[in-house]
């Protein structure tokens, strides 16, 4: 069974369709071919659907951006290339959480609260180096993937303009509203060479930043020690 695209007839109004294509020979007694049976059926609307339901399963549905699961997938992606080619350039994760994203949704609502989070997932996608690999997280928790980096200091300037980005005020309906954020930065392979493991520690850089006068921390092993600590004091 072949698929095929094709347009109908119709002019303008012509919409592609996709038809399910199957072919089979016809014979006579004798084994003598005489001919093909051609079936076709058209299967446009469950290929939309499919096609939906991949989308829906590696993308944010309120912000359009990737989800986590797609984040996995490509950060998995990008430690097998480095494995096959260590000269490779590094890559940064750049870990954003907002602060003062709940008191906006508990003091204005939800529908203000999502407002929020699609002005900024696309201020986000506009801001980073590749859009394709902006992602969301749930909640006010996005990453980005910065490639071709050599050490920490080349994903500062893309983690700053995040920050001054998001911090501009948002206008959603008669509400003015602002937030800010605090970024965590891990480097690939320095702070880890495994999905969680990168994924981690640019957290840990997070909460350490919300925990500090700085809105931007790179992660260094004093991180994860005062992390841990505090954790076993709580």
């Amino acid at each position: 069974v072949h698929t095929l695209d094709v347009e109908t007839a119709g002019g303008d109004d012509s919409e592609p369709r996709t038809l399910a294509c199957s072919i089979a020979p016809l014979h006579r007694p004798g084994n003598r071919g005489v001919g093909v049976v051609i079936n076709l059926t058209d299967i446009t609307e469950r290929r939309i659907q499919e096609e939906r339901s991949e989308y829906l399963a590696m993308h944010d549905a309120l912000t359009g951006l990737m989800n986590r699961t797609a984040l996995n997938a490509r950060l998995q992606e990008l430690i097998s290339q480095a494995q096959r080619k260590p000269d490779a350039p590094d890559w940064a994760v750049l870990f954003i959480d907002l602060d003062g994203f709940k008191p906006i949704n508990d003091a204005l609502g939800h529908h203000v609260g999502d407002d929020v989070l699609i002005t900024t997932a696309n201020r986000i996608r506009e801001i980073a180096p590749r859009p394709d690999l902006c992602f969301r997280l749930g909640g006010d928790e996005f990453v980005v993937v910065v490639t071709g980096v050599r050490d920490a200091l080349d994903a500062l300037p893309v983690a700053t303009a995040i920050v001054e980005g998001i911090q501009k005020q948002i206008e959603v309906g008669r509400n003015t509203v602002s937030v800010r954020a605090s970024i965590g930065v891990t480097i690939h392979p320095r702070d880890g060479n495994s999905v969680g493991s990168v994924l981690r520690n640019a957290d840990l850089a997070m909460y350490e930043a919300k925990a500090s006068d700085d809105v931007i921390r790179f992660f260094t092993d004093d991180i994860n020690t005062r992390v841990m600590e505090r954790m076993h004091l709580e």
